[in-house]
């Protein structure tokens, strides 16, 4: 789930967990 965090930023509009 590290990789998640790469893209999380760019998709923290969606605020998923």
């Amino acid at each position: 789930m590290e990789s998640s965090v790469l893209w999380w930023g760019t998709t923290r509009e969606y605020d998923v967990p």
